[in-house]
């Protein structure tokens, strides 16, 4: 990476880190809410015996309703195969973290009104635990599911269960990504999420063949690693030996991810004249919270210009992969996990 002065030079501008992107609201995703308003005063309604039979009015789905469905089930599903996991590592942050995105996905699904049946799918259906959930390509909402008496224990899971559960869940993620249509920051979001958390399993996703990103996305993607790595090799200079050796592996990550974005670019994007940090750093305090708020900065900005990607390219994958590697390296050092990477719940 070429190292950029803290100030500006000739005729420079220093580069500030952008501020947090705000898509995701809690109380539902703009396009989502389904508005049926259906008056009875002046239909001509009889209370007659011969009155004539009121015409069934269907619903109309919500934009990319049975893709959120899918994913819905699938981390309902993947929650309650952690939960079954005793004793193993991590199997309580998988279902704490699953958990939480099947919070998300059911209010979004309940402010658009979709009906319970919908959302959970017939009674008395269970997912494999072997195998995980999975969801087709076209985002169908199934899940495979077995009947069972209600009094029957489920078999406990173990590591090896737990991760193919949980890579068959973010390969399912990844494939219904490219399906969203309205909601395709949101389908990113589920599938980084998902192939991270497989990563963290030491059972990653397989990655289909991918499109390069066009320039217009890839660009601002360069500038924000670039900013990133300058940042993070500033905190180390304030670390003892033991934490910076772990943040120069990070920042070795970022030259190679700051490479492979601009080796389809034509020029190389020249690096920033300088970089504003957020606040001094005087010692390693400073530093621990310089790396925390600079790679909460890379995943929330890895979802910028998505629009700019053409439906139904398959250059989305590579966001998603991007995101995916963004949300392990800031929670390899103390990020909290996002429940949607790149989206803000608030």
């Amino acid at each position: 990476m070429s190292r950029a002065p803290l100030t500006a030079g000739l005729g420079g501008i220093p580069r500030r880190m952008p501020p947090r992107r705000t898509v995701l609201r809690a109380a539902g995703l703009a396009g989502l809410s389904a508005v049926a308003g259906i008056g009875l005063a002046g239909c001509g309604i009889r209370l007659e015996d011969d009155a004539p039979t009121i015409p069934f009015v269907s619903r109309q789905p919500i934009p990319d309703e049975a893709l959120l469905v899918a994913a819905y089930r699938r981390a309902t599903a993947l929650a309650g195969v952690a939960g079954r996991a005793t004793g193993v590592p991590l199997a309580p942050e998988v279902t704490q973290r699953h958990t939480r995105q099947a919070q998300v996905l059911r209010a979004i699904l309940e402010t658009g009104q979709v009906p319970e049946r919908i959302i959970s799918g017939p009674p008395g259906s269970t997912a494999t635990a072997t195998s995980g959930p999975t969801a087709p390509v076209d985002g169908t909402a199934t899940t495979a599911s077995t009947s069972a008496p209600t009094n029957a224990v489920p078999p406990p899971v173990t590591a090896g269960e737990l991760a193919r559960a949980a890579r068959d869940t973010a390969d399912a993620s990844i494939a219904a990504a490219g399906s969203f249509v309205t909601q395709r920051a949101l389908g990113v979001a589920i599938a980084a999420h998902d192939a991270a958390g497989a990563a963290s399993l030491a059972a990653p996703p397989v990655w289909p063949t991918r499109d390069p990103l066009p320039a217009p996305v890839a660009t601002p993607l360069v500038g924000v690693t670039r900013a990133c790595e300058y940042a993070l090799e500033v905190a180390a200079a304030h670390l003892l030996d033991t934490d910076r050796e772990s943040l120069l592996a990070t920042v070795a990550a970022l030259t190679r991810r700051e490479a492979t974005l601009a080796a389809a670019l034509t020029p190389d994007p020249l690096p920033a004249l300088g970089y504003h940090l957020p606040f001094p750093v005087t010692g390693p305090d400073d530093a621990r919270r310089l790396v925390s708020v600079v790679l909460r900065n890379l995943v929330d900005r890895g979802l910028d210009d998505l629009d700019r990607i053409p439906q139904g390219s398959s250059a989305l994958l590579e966001v998603v992969r991007l995101e995916t590697e963004a949300v392990t390296l800031a929670v390899a050092h103390g990020v909290a996990w996002p429940t949607m990477p790149g989206l803000a719940l608030g």
